[in-house]
């Protein structure tokens, strides 16, 4: 067994491990049904090397040259089809599609060409090449990329690279005289060998990806609460602290408004939990849509909620605080119990941290439940 053979039965393994991976990784999370098209793309990408196994050891030479590059070819496009699928990318079916007829009518046209040449080199790797392109293109349109996205991204951009610089070894070193022959070439070792490592970085890259997601589909549960579906206490917390940092180094304003439901108890005591629980969701609402389109929404307490606004002074946010105040009074359904909320707002001062500015719009608060309820209140600079 040659070491290009060798590399080649690796690579099958290499790629059904990938694969397996991405699938199991499927059916254990239902929420990432996606990745079985990563699955898919391994799945196919594996058929590669296999059949360049195959060409140097049947005599169906012609059958597997063609399914070799058929399949590294719908391999690569597959794994761009597979991140557009999961990132949530709205692309079109007609560009890789075009670049896979483009690539199957070039390996066409130079079949029984001469090999080594650079013209024949070119044309077999630049489908390929465009290939990765196109992975490039659906990565940048990722809405609100991440920066391992963009990592993705440079790493396809290399890959790209690296198939076009592959013609130019294949000139250098030679890729043997037949498809046959291949298999025994010193081209084919550096291929193969530089094939594993760009498909090792490739599936690491997806796994990272996928793993990114759950931990972060995970940390959202832990960070929301189910009856309202706003962040929780845990989640304002995380989320505030990273506003009043981005608020301190740019020198931008930061309020907060916190509201708690007037005789929540006594609402409990005369109509039931259940009530009470249909109460807390329809404030929620109300805070859904009342509140500015930017606020960080949460409820921090039983009956106790919280809206932060970046880039906002007191005032504005006390005027908030009390579009929210009246909506609770005018937008009560039919069989609903009649309520109140309470609020209390203060902005945020340089070198303050979270705790104190909760403090303080808690002050006043419990101002605005000492002079009757049904008010809002914000602290004076």
């Amino acid at each position: 067994m040659t070491g290009a053979i060798f590399s080649m039965a690796v690579n099958v393994g290499i790629a059904l491990l990938f694969a397996g991976s991405f699938a199991a990784l499927a059916l254990v999370f239902r929420a990432q049904r996606q990745a079985l098209w990563f699955a898919l793309a391994y799945s196919v990408g594996a058929l590669t090397p296999l059949s360049e196994i195959l060409v140097r050891l049947t005599p169906y030479t012609t059958l597997f040259s063609a399914t070799s590059y058929a399949t590294s070819l719908a391999a690569m496009l597959l794994i761009g089809h597979a991140f557009a699928r999961f990132c949530g990318v709205a692309t079109t079916r007609g560009i890789p599609l075009t670049i896979f007829v483009t690539g199957l009518a070039l390996r066409a046209a130079i079949w029984g060409g001469e090999r080594d040449s650079m013209p024949y080199e070119l044309f077999f790797q630049l489908p390929l090449a465009l290939a990765c392109a196109w992975t490039v293109v659906v990565m940048t349109r990722v809405p609100r990329p991440a920066p391992l996205y963009r990592f993705v991204a440079g790493y396809f951009v290399l890959m790209s690279a690296f198939f076009i610089a592959k013609a130019f070894l294949a000139v250098a070193f030679g890729s043997g005289p037949t498809a046959k022959a291949y298999a025994g070439s010193t081209y084919a070792l550096i291929s193969q060998a530089g094939g594993a490592v760009m498909m090792l970085g490739v599936g690491l890259l997806i796994l990272l990806v996928l793993v990114k997601d759950v931990t972060d589909r995970s940390r959202g549960e832990a960070e929301t609460d189910a009856l309202t579906g706003i962040a929780n206490r845990r989640g304002f917390d995380r989320r505030a602290e990273q506003a009043l940092k981005r608020a301190a180094d740019e020198g931008q304003p930061l309020s907060i408004a916190l509201f708690d439901l007037d005789h929540f108890k006594a609402i409990n005591d005369a109509h039931g939990h259940d009530v009470g629980d249909e109460v807390i969701a329809a404030f929620a609402a109300i805070l859904k849509r009342a509140a500015p389109s930017s606020a960080l929404i949460a409820r921090t307490g039983g009956e106790e909620f919280a809206i932060l606004v970046e880039q906002t002074t007191a005032e504005p946010c006390r005027l908030s605080a009390e579009a929210i105040r009246l909506a609770v009074l005018t937008e009560r359904e039919g069989g609903s119990p009649i309520i109140s909320v309470s609020g209390g707002v203060a902005e945020f001062r340089p070198g303050e941290t979270l705790a104190e500015l909760v403090r303080r719009a808690d002050q006043q608060l419990y101002r605005a439940k000492g002079a009757g309820r049904n008010l809002v209140y914000r602290a004076m600079s």
